[in-house]
């Protein structure tokens, strides 16, 4: 991304779409509906799975792999519709200026190799630390 800072942006979004925060969220169905031939009564807690919906062949050209250059990028990350987060702008806000403050400050950004990462083990999906070396801009 040092080479071509216009990729920060679509990286971002493809490492929400591969890797969301939260790989589930809990809905209460408010009337009798049908998904996929399944019949769903109202008032039952459902849990769809944002990495599956992620990785839908219907909306992503080959969605297991992980392209920074995705030109339709259209992920849950944030929810959808009523339940699409409020934050989300200033997440993605955050994650760019962020992303952008490391690389002008360091010409070089490497995960330490051989070190297995420690994710949480419940409600978000992310590693506990990720170490990584660093050669200053």
């Amino acid at each position: 991304m040092h080479a071509d800072p216009s990729l920060v942006e679509p990286t971002i979004e493809e490492v929400l779409r591969y890797r969301p925060s939260f790989t589930q969220v809990g809905r209460v169905t408010t009337a009798d509906t049908e998904v996929a031939g399944q019949r769903i009564p109202a008032d039952v807690i459902v849990t769809p799975w944002l990495l599956s919906a992620n990785r839908d062949e219907r909306e992503f050209v080959d969605p297991d792999r992980f392209d920074i250059r995705r030109s339709e990028n259209h992920h849950l990350a944030f929810g959808h519709g009523i339940h699409f987060c409020i934050g989300q702008l200033l997440a993605r806000l955050e994650g760019r200026v962020a992303v952008g403050v490391l690389l002008d400050r360091y010409a070089e950004i490497q995960l330490v190799p051989e070190t297995s990462l420690e994710f949480y083990s419940r409600g978000i999906f992310a590693a506990r630390e990720v170490p990584v070396s660093v050669r200053p801009a």
